[in-house]
């Protein structure tokens, strides 16, 4: 006996772009998802599960359309698509907040309220981004709604952290798991999406070093290339002459340099770091820097470890001078 499909053929023969979707580098993503939304199987609860800077937030709000589309294939141009894309339908409960640390019993408690009301449409839409922030009581509260929605209720859920959910609550969705580009798709949708730019300042060498930084994510290339490109290869470039030094006197001197210089944490200056190490560490496998590098990294997780979990506060220079001086230097000794 044949398995059920979750879509149909025509549908997927059928799928084009939207306009507003064309920029997003989201392309094979989207026609999976829209292959779900389209499926007489279609989930009330769905799961968009990917690293960050995958754009599950493009695709949340793609769904949402979807479901108020004036024209069924979330448009974005028809009056519902517009209001969804604004953040002002007034049947979606966005839930996206960044700045909101956790969700606790009291947002899920709305989301409750907002579902018990009965819609003039079709669907009620809750949208709740990096639900990973539940507390255990919200994702308890939040659990029980799943187990028995309202008829009318479809939940967006996404998260780039989905070991930390409950499996009660996993067992209660559609998971989709969402895939970066690869490496010629991205370089297509780049060309696409900052054409407008000289060559002078998007290299190839910048490009693929940028693309190799992000993880191959679109919205980490759009937050490198569209407002700190300048500060990107700077940093980039600093760090690698740091790490090419011979000795301890010039290490002081470019971590001296790099402090002065650059206007970035030093949370951004550790993961800078750690890139360029992993380069390095790659790139010189039979050489002497192979040791360099490897007494880089592991001086770079103890710096990480005490200013993540220990909550230690390090100044720029004094984290590049730990990582830079640790081939010249016998931490161990008293």
């Amino acid at each position: 006996m044949a398995k059920k499909t979750l879509v149909s053929r025509e549908s997927e023969i059928n799928f084009q772009l939207p306009d507003w979707m064309q920029t997003t580098g989201l392309g094979p993503n989207l026609q999976q998802l829209h292959k779900v939304l389209t499926s007489a199987f279609a989930p009330p609860v769905l799961l968009l599960i990917g690293p960050a800077g995958v754009g599950k937030r493009h695709l949340a709000s793609f769904a949402a359309a979807h479901f108020f589309c004036e024209q069924e294939r979330a448009c974005g141009t028809c009056s519902s698509c517009l209001e969804v894309l604004a953040g002002i339908h007034p049947e979606i409960l966005f839930m996206s907040d960044r700045e909101q640390k956790s969700l606790k019993t009291s947002d899920m408690l709305k989301v409750q309220e907002f579902l018990s009301v009965q819609s003039r449409e079709r669907f009620r839409v809750v949208v709740i981004c990096d639900c990973d922030r539940l507390t255990p009581e919200a994702a308890n509260r939040m659990l029980k709604t799943l187990e028995e929605p309202p008829e009318q209720a479809r939940i967006i859920l996404t998260t780039s952290r989905v070991k930390s959910l409950l499996p009660t609550l996993l067992g209660r969705c559609l998971q989709l798991k969402l895939k970066p580009l690869d490496q010629s798709e991205l370089r297509q949708w780049i060309s696409k999406q900052f054409s407008p730019r000289t060559p002078e300042s998007f290299t190839p060498e910048m490009v693929e070093t940028a693309m190799r930084f992000s993880g191959y994510s679109p919205g980490k290339l759009l937050d490198i290339f569209g407002k700190t490109e300048i500060a990107f290869v700077e940093v980039i470039e600093k760090i690698q002459q740091l790490f090419e030094t011979n000795n301890s006197k010039d290490v002081l001197k470019h971590s001296e340099n790099l402090s002065k210089s650059l206007n970035v944490m030093t949370q951004d200056l550790l993961a800078y770091s750690e890139f360029v190490l992993n380069q390095n560490y790659r790139n010189s496998f039979e050489s002497q820097q192979f040791v360099q590098a490897s007494l880089r990294r592991q001086k770079l997780s103890e710096v990480r470890r005490l200013a993540v979990r220990e909550k230690i506060v390090l100044n720029h220079q004094l984290a590049a001078e730990s990582i830079g001086l640790a081939p010249f230097i016998d931490w161990d000794r008293e």
